[in-house]
């Protein structure tokens, strides 16, 4: 069986990490893969990735519309970056 990329860059000592996040990537299972089969060592994230998980999908509409009272996009986008991200 042939040695995948990202286990052969272990081979060097090196991880590899996803600069990456968003729920599709973890409620479809496809994050599990990465690490489990692929050999991916963590995940990372800043503010953008989250602002561009959460606009670019309906994942989050529940939750913004649960929040709608939230006037403060900041206060918003924390909220649904921190807190409900966490599970």
């Amino acid at each position: 069986m042939a040695t995948n990329n990202v286990a052969q860059i272990h081979g060097f000592g090196q991880s590899i990490w996803l600069d990456f996040i968003d729920r599709e990537i973890i409620s479809s299972g496809k994050l599990k893969q990465l690490i489990d089969v692929d050999g991916v060592d963590g995940v990372t994230s800043n503010p953008a990735i989250f602002e561009k998980a959460i606009s670019s999908s309906s994942d989050y509409d529940a939750n913004i519309a649960a929040l709608k009272c939230e006037r403060d996009n900041e206060k918003l986008f924390f909220e649904i970056a921190v807190k409900i991200n966490k599970h």
